[in-house]
């Protein structure tokens, strides 16, 4: 988990246990895809009581049943993502371009604009990319807290400057001809 002499790239390993952290942090947004999740459990639950029920009375056994079914529908969604984790050595590298992600020998690349946020919490850096979605760098990546604020200043730097030329490139008073 050493990082380079480049202060640009990283090398580290990633754990379930920091996995888990992003997806109960994006979990817990008050309008985060929990709603989505609820609301397909919320379904599940229906369409398992419409089942159970069918053709005949329905009882208080098919309302639990069918609790107990959206509830593991519920886990699953959660769980899997963490479970399909595979933990090995991450190589990233950030440039003014994007940042490139190799791991198991598959390079990855995402491009500033696809990049939502970059945020430094409970010793984490995330780089988010979407609701779910997010490049976790441990604080373990870096040697040094210094060297761990270098890498962070960088990235922020780059990540608004691309968002910073994005606002320059599409006028914000564009009036239609016509």
């Amino acid at each position: 988990m050493a990082d380079h002499h480049d202060l640009l790239t990283v090398e580290y390993d990633l754990t379930r246990r920091d996995v888990w952290g992003w997806r109960w942090r994006a979990m817990r947004r008050p309008l985060g895809p929990w709603i989505v999740h609820l609301l397909i459990a919320a379904g599940v639950f229906e369409f398992a009581l419409l089942c159970l029920s069918f053709g005949r009375g329905l009882d208080l056994g098919d309302v639990v049943l069918s609790l107990l079914v959206a509830g593991a529908a519920l886990a699953l969604f959660l769980y899997v993502p963490v479970a399909r984790f595979k933990p090995q050595v991450r190589t990233l590298r950030i440039d003014a371009a994007g940042i490139q992600i190799v791991c198991d020998g598959k390079r990855r690349f995402k491009s500033w604009g696809q990049v939502v946020a970059v945020l430094d919490a409970a010793g984490q850096i995330y780089i988010v990319c979407s609701r779910m979605n997010a490049i976790i760098v441990p604080r373990e990546a870096f040697r040094t807290p210094s060297r761990r604020r270098e890498f962070l200043g960088q990235l922020r730097r780059f990540h608004v400057a691309h968002h910073r030329e994005a606002e320059q490139v599409q006028p914000r008073d564009a009036v239609a001809v016509g």
